[in-house]
């Protein structure tokens, strides 16, 4: 998790996140942010999709991704963040979860797959002229690699 250095957000935790760069693909963009951010290397093959979420009023899309590793890799803020550590489920008060009031049960589903090892996809959506709030869709998968 990085503790944003900017707003939106100033001062809130966040995953690792950001915009393609012309020429890369979500998993290496996602890859690069997440080195850029925090410092950690991950490779762009080991990355599973977690979520896709529509957020229709600033016309953009976020896709999420999970990786399991194998050893904790150190870490270092990049500019964009004040900090930067891994968190457990009880380490990150609901105030200080950048965008909470928009995640739904985002947080919980996410920490609950780890526990079970039982993944899934999210399709979500907020702010469209339907639905102002948070609403999702988990469809199950079942990995092809042992992650």
């Amino acid at each position: 998790m990085c503790r944003r250095s900017q707003e939106p957000g100033l001062g809130k935790w966040n995953l690792p996140s950001g915009f393609l760069e012309k020429g890369e693909t979500l998993e290496e963009g996602a890859a690069r942010e997440t080195f850029e951010e925090s410092g950690v290397v991950v490779d762009p093959g080991d990355l599973e999709l977690h979520a896709v979420i529509n957020m229709v009023a600033i016309a953009q899309v976020a896709i999420a991704f999970r990786i399991e590793v194998a050893t904790k890799p150190a870490v270092s803020p990049g500019p964009e963040c004040l900090e930067v550590a891994f968190l457990a489920e009880g380490d990150i008060p609901p105030e200080d979860l950048a965008w909470r009031i928009y995640l739904g049960n985002e947080p919980q589903r996410y920490f609950n797959e780890i526990r079970l090892r039982e993944y899934t996809i999210c399709l979500g959506a907020l702010g469209s002229s339907q639905q102002k709030e948070f609403k999702s869709r988990e469809y199950g998968i079942k990995s092809v690699r042992n992650v």
